[in-house]
């Protein structure tokens, strides 16, 4: 009886660490998965921001200097920043 019960406990023991090998695998797999879709949402978010920062700095460049000439009475040929 006794090496019944100890042969139990160790297939009891020997289950659980399994599960949780299994549980942890399972778990950075869809961590893994879950980071990837909010670190993609994240670096869309800051590339859409740091593209309209760029457009708007390049405008004001190109404001600024388009009222210069017209201050100074010069003609101002420079095509806007998106005209292709």
């Amino acid at each position: 009886m006794v090496l019944g019960a100890m042969m139990k406990r160790k297939a009891r023991t020997e289950g659980k660490a399994q599960g949780i090998a299994e549980g942890k695998e399972m778990g950075i797999a869809q961590g893994k998965e879950l980071g990837i879709a909010e670190g993609k949402e994240l670096g869309i978010a800051e590339g859409k921001e740091r593209g309209r920062a760029e457009t708007n700095s390049q405008w004001r460049a190109w404001l600024q200097r388009k009222s210069e000439a017209e201050a100074n009475g010069a003609a101002f040929t420079e095509p806007p920043p998106d005209a292709p």
